[in-house]
């Protein structure tokens, strides 16, 4: 735990030497900090994450809370918010751990993405932002390839062992699985999330690369190679939930984006895919499961299983079906049912706690997400990155896993289309000072 400390302190020290850099630094660095890296394991858990987004939003309104703001996403983080607040209210849990939750909640997957949108004035901040962005993604992509080739992962280990109860460890989860073998998950809480980060990041890239070419000059084989890249984690996760939305959208977005290359790409796409089972024949058995209502043969929920699932959690549903049965419901049906532990769609918590209003609130923050008018021209891209994460969670997650990471790209994607114009057309960037941009 010392080195989390130090961690921690070198994060607040750089902040009050340069608040702007550290905090845009920290949108592509705190992905490494998951849930189960705490200052304080006893409960209530005290993550890295939260302790610094606290700080981040306490100093930033301290030193900024006289600047303007106008926020296109505004209105989704409240529309988002809300459903929070309307789970929070009709506790199943303690009032006090439900409404803690939430503050985290909200501060860790909203809050903390209008500050770091704030911060994003100019090309140069763009630029920084992408830059780490792509160190850190790249940096996840190879070790969790090496770890797949050496069947270990020091990083999780380390983490595991500084875990000093079974709380949190419930939620890291051990890399290797009997029946599947390593999944790859690289420095994150579990394999499906590193695939909605490898995913939304490659997404972006190739909207970058298509749409607004001036922005970062990269080699043309950078992104073919990121390409086979991201296929090869993709498909060593062994998560039936990230590898068909993958294979379902990148071809959407790859004849969008990279059509005079198309031919190419889907050549080294095909050769990568069927190389995967020579290294490790589980995969294409695990993949081919998820159609199978009888399959056995690999861990997690078959169809049949999910349809036992769904029949639960729509019997809650059922005794309060307008504004759920509240934040924490779908863990007491757990404790009750042994077959709905995973709970894999994120339809399934938000029917339990959240009931219609709930499951609307979720539907319309997306729908706010693409909304603002600048997206014109490129929101097909945008609905991609939404859409595939959408399609991540609904096969297996939470209400919030990865959720920070999805809004973030969109707000970059926002920024970059806002900006870019300057760019192309070799507008002079304003010389202004730190403060909430007029746009975000």
């Amino acid at each position: 735990m010392t080195l989390y400390y130090i961690a921690f302190v070198l994060l607040l020290g750089s902040s009050f030497w340069n608040f702007k850099k550290t905090v845009l630094a920290w949108a592509a660095l705190s992905i490494l900090f998951h849930d189960a890296v705490c200052l304080k394991f006893s409960s209530p858990a005290l993550t890295i994450v939260f302790s610094a987004n606290a700080f981040f939003f306490a100093m930033f309104f301290i030193k900024y809370k006289r600047s303007p703001v106008n926020d296109p996403f505004f209105n989704a983080t409240v529309t988002l918010f809300f459903s929070y607040l309307i789970s929070t209210f009709i506790p199943e849990n303690v009032f006090s751990t439900t409404i803690l939750k939430t503050v985290q909640s909200t501060l860790n997957n909203l809050v903390i993405v209008h500050i770091i949108g704030a911060c994003i004035n100019d090309i140069k901040d763009l630029r920084f932002t992408l830059k780490v962005q792509s160190f850190v993604i790249i940096a996840s992509l190879l070790y969790g390839i090496i770890t797949f080739l050496t069947q270990s992962n020091p990083v999780i280990d380390f983490e595991l062992a500084q875990i000093p109860t079974t709380l949190e460890t419930a939620k890291l989860w051990s890399y290797v699985e009997s029946s599947r073998g390593i999944r790859v998950q690289s420095f994150f809480m579990n394999p499906f999330i590193f695939g909605v980060y490898i995913i939304s990041f490659l997404f972006l890239q190739l909207i970058i690369q298509s749409r607004f070419p001036l922005l970062i000059k990269q080699n043309k084989s950078y992104l073919l190679i990121l390409i086979g890249l991201v296929t090869v984690g993709v498909f060593i996760t062994k998560s039936r939930s990230v590898i068909i939305p993958y294979c379902l959208l990148s071809p959407l977005l790859l004849r969008t984006t990279l059509k005079r290359q198309i031919g190419f790409v889907a050549l080294l796409l095909l050769c990568v895919v069927i190389s995967i089972p020579f290294l490790d024949d589980s995969v294409l058995e695990m993949v081919s499961s998820a159609f199978d209502s009888s399959s056995k043969n690999v861990g997690g929920s078959s169809i049949s299983m999910r349809q036992h699932q769904f029949a639960i959690v729509l019997g809650a549903f059922s005794k309060a079906p307008i504004f759920g049965n509240g934040l924490g419901y779908i863990n007491a049906l757990k404790a009750s049912n042994f077959e709905l532990y995973g709970a894999e769609s994120v339809w399934m918590p938000l029917l339990a706690n959240g009931g219609v209003v709930g499951v609307v609130l979720y539907i319309v923050f997306f729908y706010l997400l693409i909304k603002p008018k600048i997206f014109r021209g490129i929101r097909f891209e945008a609905a991609l990155i939404v859409g595939a994460y959408l399609l991540i969670v609904t096969m297996n997650g939470d209400v919030n896993v990865g959720l920070y990471y999805t809004y973030l790209t969109v707000v970059l994607l926002y920024k970059i289309k806002l900006l870019y114009p300057k760019l192309e057309y070799g507008y002079k960037q304003p010389k202004t000072n730190f403060r909430y941009s007029s746009h975000i």
